[in-house]
């Protein structure tokens, strides 16, 4: 069994543009190198918001969001911008986990989150942080951001009732080999117009959605029943066992048969 690497966090901390950049403007773009997770903060009373420019897509802050930000992804700011921040390197499963995400999750609790990064920032920049404090606090956040990308069905207020009944009929569906010209008929729009709009709100293309979902599902089947890998398969969508254990092994570096055994050996006889 192959021992969990948790996250190497490289900063924690709130960011205002205002002290750096005080007539405003916009970002140099840069190519991120690590995770970045941020939580944008508007201005009470409100003024003019900036927008967040990621890869493609861009971003009004004018509703409560996370962004996750991949390492290699371009971005730029057009100010004013201020948020709560953290920085980290992960690899493994984490990296699995944080790549999943969207890279906006509306926030089922703002006011939740924003005390995530609160004590996260606190605990970083004591004298005394604590390692375990520190770590549990950052598994919470990433698992509420989890949560929330599952759950939430608004997306930046782009399209947001199209991608919901997307996602709704990928849920309905997902036993069926879907391909890009379907998912976009079932909402009638063209498959280039789908394929961008439904990448502007979950950060993914429609092909890495369904196969993260497929294959989560899969792991949860090999853990929790006794199916066969075929049965498995088929279930899913996949035009054969072959393709299945290809697809699997692929992303996960093992065959369906061999996590379902790793998984087995991690319990004492």
């Amino acid at each position: 069994m192959s021992a969990l690497i948790l996250p190497t966090i490289l900063g924690v901390g709130y960011f205002d543009s205002s002290v750096k950049y005080r007539h405003g403007g916009v970002t140099p773009e840069r190519v991120s190198r690590v995770f970045e997770l941020e939580l944008p903060l508007r201005p009470e009373p409100p003024e003019t918001d900036g927008t967040l420019y990621i890869d493609d897509g861009a971003y009004a802050l004018d509703s409560d969001f996370a962004i996750i930000v991949r390492p290699g992804q371009r971005r730029h700011t057009l100010l004013p911008y201020r948020c709560a921040f953290i920085h980290l390197r992960a690899e493994g499963e984490f990296a699995d986990r944080l790549s999943a995400l969207p890279t906006i999750v509306q926030l089922s609790d703002f006011k939740q989150t924003a005390q995530l990064f609160r004590d996260l920032s606190f605990i970083y920049s004591s004298g005394q942080a604590s390692e375990l404090l520190l770590q549990s606090r950052l598994l919470e956040l990433i698992w509420q951001l989890g949560n929330d990308s599952r759950s939430k069905q608004t997306y930046d207020g782009v399209g947001s009732e199209t991608i919901a009944a997307a996602l709704r009929y990928i849920d309905e569906h997902l036993e069926q080999n879907l391909s890009l010209e379907e998912l976009a008929a079932s909402q009638h729009i063209s498959p280039v117009y789908f394929h961008k709009l439904f990448k502007k709100a979950l950060g993914v293309t429609p092909y890495r959605y369904i196969l993260d979902k497929k294959i989560a599902l899969a792991k949860n089947q090999l853990i929790m029943t006794n199916h066969s890998c075929l049965d498995i398969a088929l279930s899913l969508g996949f035009s054969s066992q072959s393709y299945f254990n290809y697809a699997f092994r692929k992303e996960t570096g093992l065959t369906p048969l061999q996590f379902r055994k790793d998984w087995y050996s991690r319990y004492p006889e």
